[in-house]
């Protein structure tokens, strides 16, 4: 290998070092000549947990003298540790470390100009958003990103405009920008995947926003509309059932039925074939053992699986869906189990008040 030329090994180490870093790093111990040949792929693909691994890395690029030293093409960035993410039960997350850690480590590992796809799973609040027009990143492809990191209660900084991003996939954790269509258009207006996942019924404006614009998308004939940007080519909506909140009301429950059957509705109108409505996560084949906590793992675990997959086939890894997991397939037992719940709905208010006027 040392007496291979410089032009053969990089092709070697650019297919190789597509991983969490591991290839790169153990490429860097194997002798000089090596790990001259290999630094320039070294930091290409990195999987970061924690604080600790945040702020080593940061320090990291800091330091770096040379341009290439600092060459990271693909990222997977969260605030937890590598333990939280896959394998302690909830009652071990708590007392996590990694909150104590500070946006600036962050921004400043964000700042690589070089990034194509990125994974930002930031668990924590923070006194300032991840992402802000301050940073750049020109040639970003790919985003998987909480909805908190795209909102922020200040009216400055704003969210950075990506030209060149195409598949955004948003997961909700505990806030939602309103209005999400702006939001979107502004930190992707070229985008053409985006998927929307594990929406709750806690805030109704929330899925009040995505119904409406998901219904001016549907009415786009120029550059001009407003809503979702219109180069979108495929949108996936998913919504998180109530039965995996910690507490279920049957309100929620209706909730929930109620924006599907819209939803539904809007997907069966897509002439084009662009909105895919999937299931709540609870119609998805589960194990019955299976626990919130162990459904979160299991989440995740696919985020970062498919982050994996990235290089050898984005399109399937990502957005081809099981036509089984679609929802309209499951919305006759949805209709019926939307009535039962209406039922039962009104018999305990019923019970609970027997001169209340019944307003279904």
């Amino acid at each position: 290998m040392n007496k291979c030329p410089n032009e053969i090994l990089g092709l070697i180490f650019a297919q190789a070092c597509t991983d969490d870093g591991l290839t790169g790093r153990s490429l860097s111990l194997v002798s000089e000549v090596i790990r001259s040949a290999s630094r320039r792929y070294a930091l290409q693909s990195i999987a970061l947990y924690g604080s600790y691994q945040l702020s080593a890395f940061a320090s990291l690029l800091d330091t770096a003298v040379d341009a290439e030293d600092r060459r990271v093409c693909h990222l997977y960035l969260t605030d937890r540790r590598h333990v939280w993410m896959e394998y302690l039960p909830e009652g071990f997350h708590v007392n996590d470390p990694s909150q104590e850690h500070s946006t600036d480590v962050i921004l400043r590992i964000l700042k690589a100009a070089t990034l194509q796809t990125l994974a930002l799973l930031l668990f924590d609040r923070y006194d300032q958003p991840p992402l802000t027009d301050a940073i750049r990143l020109p040639n970003l492809e790919e985003l998987a990103v909480h909805s908190s990191s795209l909102y922020s209660h200040l009216t400055q900084p704003q969210l950075p405009e990506c030209l060149s991003l195409r598949r955004l996939h948003v997961i909700q954790d505990f806030t939602w920008p309103t209005p999400s269509t702006e939001a979107v258009s502004r930190l992707s207006p070229l985008l053409t995947h985006l998927r929307l996942s594990r929406i709750r019924v806690s805030r109704k404006n929330t899925l009040r926003d995505i119904v409406q614009g998901l219904e001016r998308m549907l009415q786009q004939d120029d550059l001009a509309s407003t809503g979702f940007p219109p180069t979108l080519k495929r949108v996936l909506v998913q919504m998180q059932h109530p039965f995996l909140y910690y507490s279920t009301t049957v309100a929620n429950e209706l909730l929930v039925l109620s924006f599907g059957q819209q939803l539904n509705n809007i997907m069966m109108r897509d002439v084009r074939r662009r909105i895919v409505v999937l299931k709540p996560a609870t119609l998805e084949p589960i194990e019955p053992s299976t626990t919130h906590n162990e459904s979160n793992v299991v989440f995740y675990m696919g985020i970062r699986a498919a982050w994996e997959r990235r290089g050898a086939d984005l399109e399937a890894a990502v957005w081809d869906i099981d036509p089984s997991s679609i929802l309209h397939r499951c919305m006759g037992m949805m209709r019926a189990l939307y009535l039962i719940l209406r039922l039962a709905f009104l018999i305990v208010h019923v019970i609970a008040d027997p001169d209340i006027r019944p307003y279904f």
